[in-house]
């Protein structure tokens, strides 16, 4: 009975994972080299590949968040309606489950996309909106993609005011040179003023 799994590992004060004999520093170590490994394929174009080891991946390790934004990565070169269905369906699955922070930013970002391809723009307007922090690069280069021109625009330039206020508040030096290259690459994404 699975029931008894989670009893047996409370009882022995191990986590489930190591009851069934798996390692999870091993575990952890595979999924960080089958991401990039995905990423490696993805930059050279070979989804198919892509597709192939985040599915051998996704099956032997099931509820792992990060295998899961990564196939939704792969699915989503594919640009077609069905792909960016499951893409969505497996962000959503993912999504709030702890993993790196660069992950729940591309789940985000995945979900958004998504969304769009899905006809659903203005939910990926708002997922933008409202859950990526105003100072994230990701971000900026997002809304262009889904909203309206004059809309995008005024987020923007609100983001860039508030990380001015938050640069001058609360930053140490180091923070402060990351934020100033994120506040290059946005103003750098902005489209000329006539």
């Amino acid at each position: 009975d699975v029931a008894l799994l989670a009893r047996l590992a409370l009882t022995f004060e191990i986590s489930t994972d190591a009851l069934l004999g798996v390692d999870p520093q091993r575990m952890q170590a595979e999924i960080l080299q089958a991401t990039q490994e995905c990423t490696r394929l993805l930059n050279a174009g070979d989804t198919a590949a892509a597709l192939a080891l985040m599915r051998e991946k996704t099956g032997k390790y099931p509820n792992q968040p990060e295998l899961m934004v990564y196939l939704a990565r792969a699915l989503l070169t594919l640009k077609t309606e069905e792909a960016a269905r499951e893409a969505l369906q497996l962000c959503r699955a993912a999504d709030g489950k702890p993993m790196r922070l660069s992950s729940t930013y591309g789940c985000k970002q995945v979900m958004a996309t998504a969304l769009h391809r899905l006809g659903r723009s203005e939910q990926a307007v708002r997922l933008v909106e409202d859950e990526m922090p105003a100072i994230f690069v990701s971000r900026e280069l997002l809304l262009p993609r889904f909203a309206p021109p004059e809309r995008a625009n005024r987020i923007r330039r609100s983001n860039i005011d508030l990380l001015a206020h938050y640069l001058t508040d609360t930053l140490d030096q180091l923070q402060c040179h990351d934020a100033a290259q994120n506040i290059q690459q946005i103003i750098d994404a902005l489209p000329p003023q006539d």
